[in-house]
């Protein structure tokens, strides 16, 4: 096999860049286990000192306030409860604070050309190819522009395919195979729009998403799935909010930088609104429907400013 086609590169076309997911978010952790214990200790520390001031306050108006024991709620309690409250907030964003990065910047780079224009001209087999992350060990069939013959080994006598393992990760696109039957080739994953293998069981994206847009939605997939399975319902709740406001002020931002009235610009930014929404309401286990429709409208207003 070949990992650059022929010829000399002056008689070469120039081809435009195709932008993939994977130019955006190299499907990299972004949260913890770790992170998640920490956010679950700060709020516990604020459930206890909740306690503390509901049994002061309780105390107050049963005993009044005196010389004796002014102390209740008094100005050291208040000053320490305010701490915490601010420290939780802290905790938060800081544990959260690569996913927070990861989106932000996916939103900023959904807003360009490159980033925020869907693919074309390509069928969605090949898009899912080329957006795949790749790492040694991961199952490879053959792809839709293969051409090597039984080089994996063929069909097995009941019409099973062959089954091939990542060895080897290379640049612009290729990978090394090592297939059952001993042979290793190197092959395009998307290399000049080819695919000669793909990832076992890879199933093809349902809506075609700008490369940016994706790489927002692999990180979300990436992130979420780990904080639900961590933190409590609360807890849980409190990320998506956190990252759903960050986010709506990002989009804010750019479009009062941006009051052009391009209509490509809001199209993207739409679309962008238009994920985020689904992924923070989580099914009802994230951002209320209340706080996001105020959220959108209020965004949603100032892209159609922007148009007039």
């Amino acid at each position: 096999n070949y990992e650059h086609s022929g010829g000399h590169g002056g008689d070469k076309p120039l081809v435009a860049k195709i932008f993939h997911p994977k130019d955006f978010y190299d499907g990299s952790q972004l949260v913890s286990a770790e992170g998640c214990v920490r956010m679950s200790n700060a709020c516990k520390i604020k459930e206890q000192m909740d306690q503390m001031v509901t049994r002061l306050e309780a105390a107050e108006r049963e005993h009044g306030v005196t010389p004796e024991n002014d102390w209740t709620l008094g100005e050291t309690v208040t000053n320490t409860y305010d701490r915490i409250k601010k420290s939780i907030q802290v905790t938060f964003e800081l544990e959260l604070g690569p996913l927070l990065n990861q989106v932000h910047n996916g939103i900023r780079a959904a807003l360009t050309e490159v980033g925020g224009t869907p693919p074309v001209g390509i069928d969605p087999v090949r898009r899912a190819v080329m957006g795949a992350h790749y790492e040694v060990g991961m199952q490879m069939v053959r792809g839709p522009d293969w051409k090597w013959g039984n080089q994996d080994g063929g069909k097995d006598p009941e019409g099973k395919v062959s089954v091939g393992s990542v060895v080897e990760v290379k640049p612009n696109s290729w990978v090394k195979v090592r297939w059952s039957n001993g042979t290793e080739e190197s092959y395009r994953v998307g290399n000049e729009g080819m695919c000669d293998v793909m990832p076992f069981g890879i199933e093809a994206p349902e809506e075609d998403l700008a490369p940016a847009l994706q790489a927002i939605v692999d990180a979300l997939d990436n992130s979420l799935g780990l904080l639900r399975n961590n933190l409590d319902d609360r807890n849980f709740a409190t990320c998506l909010r956190i990252t759903w406001l960050s986010s709506i002020d990002v989009l804010q931002e750019l479009i009062n930088e941006d009051m052009s009235g391009d209509v490509h610009i809001v199209r993207r930014a739409n679309a962008v609104l238009r994920q985020l929404r689904t992924y923070m309401h989580a099914d009802g286990a994230g951002v209320p429907m209340a706080l996001i429709e105020r959220s959108s409208d209020a965004l949603k207003r100032i892209l159609e400013a922007s148009l007039m």
